[in-house]
């Protein structure tokens, strides 16, 4: 088709040229699919959403072509940028190969209540061995109103000492909490 007969229909009659140029549709869009390693199988889903790009507008896009490079170039270049946006909106798909087998299992509500359940347990069972002054230390921290100074003045010691305490009772803790599943676990192993 020569570049006159391409402008009148351009601007006269797009449907025509619409139907001329669908040839030269599919293989720009199988260039810039190619370009943008996009997936083959998609191909002819973008090819008919580039035919109704074109058409949108009463032919908007078409009747924008002004004879300023050949058609196969500009028809590559509404392709490019079409395959560039359409490709950019895709979501990567993720295989079950990419997802670990932890993520795939959900623990039952029930069994996250019982944990929970069986923690509370391990702490209580280690608070009650703690000493009677560390048992007041551990009750003066659990309440948020009071400051680190404020519990040195109740425990009447220094700021710096209730810090090393705090820490020193934490780790003791710990080890209680461990020692205690430890005690739980051996008779399951036997």
């Amino acid at each position: 088709m020569s570049q006159a007969v391409l402008a009148l229909c351009a601007t006269s009659k797009p449907e025509l040229l619409l139907a001329a140029l669908l040839p030269d549709i599919r293989d720009a869009v199988i260039r810039a699919c190619y370009h943008y390693s996009s997936d083959p199988s998609e191909i002819e889903d973008v090819c008919h959403q580039m035919i109704i790009l074109l058409m949108e507008d009463d032919y908007r896009r078409l009747r924008s072509f002004h004879l300023e490079s050949s058609i196969k170039t500009w028809l590559t270049a509404v392709a490019l940028h079409y395959v560039s946006n359409y490709v950019g909106r895709q979501k990567k798909a993720i295989t079950l190969d990419d997802i670990s087998r932890e993520a795939c299992v959900c623990a039952a509500v029930q069994e996250a209540e019982l944990i929970a359940e069986e923690m509370r347990c391990e702490l209580n069972v280690a608070v009650a061995q703690l000493t009677a002054r560390e048992h007041q230390l551990l009750e003066l921290l659990r309440r948020d109103d009071l400051t680190s100074a404020d519990v040195a003045r109740k425990m009447s010691t220094k700021v710096e000492s209730i810090h090393r305490r705090k820490y020193a009772l934490i780790k003791k803790l710990r080890g209680l909490v461990n020692s205690t599943r430890d005690r739980w676990a051996a008779p399951l192993k036997k």
